[in-house]
């Protein structure tokens, strides 16, 4: 779903064409599904989006500045990131997330919560 829905939104507002929305950061894409972690990947989807704004002729400062704690060289952020990365898996939430949205763990079937129709008068089951 997010491969068709999101791109038909970003094509609404922008002049980017769907085609080139999943073409250019396809494999980066596909690395986030399989590894499950954007944050392995988040530099590589960072130049894809730079590559779509180069192709539009859409580049400025902002946008190639927009990435910049990313960089290799910000080592206050990049520390920052990975403590927090770190931290996060050894407490447990990033297994959590992951089963969550792509285990499927918040499909499961909950139980109503309790209602006076329901659960005093009986009048639906």
């Amino acid at each position: 779903m997010s491969f068709v829905v999101l791109p038909l939104l970003v094509t609404a507002v922008t002049p980017f064409k769907y085609r080139d929305l999943l073409s250019i950061p396809r494999d980066t894409l596909i690395t986030i599904f399989a590894a499950a972690k954007i944050i392995v990947v988040l530099p590589q989807l960072v130049e894809n989006i730079k590559e779509l704004f180069r192709r539009y002729d859409l580049e400025d400062e902002e946008v190639s500045h927009g990435a910049e704690p990313l960089l290799r060289g910000n080592t206050e952020w990049s520390g920052f990131i990975s403590t927090w990365v770190e931290m996060n898996t050894k407490n447990g939430l990033v297994d959590k997330l992951f089963q969550h949205w792509i285990g499927g763990g918040g499909a499961k079937p909950k139980e109503p919560r309790w209602s006076v129709i329901r659960d005093v008068l009986h009048w639906v089951d």
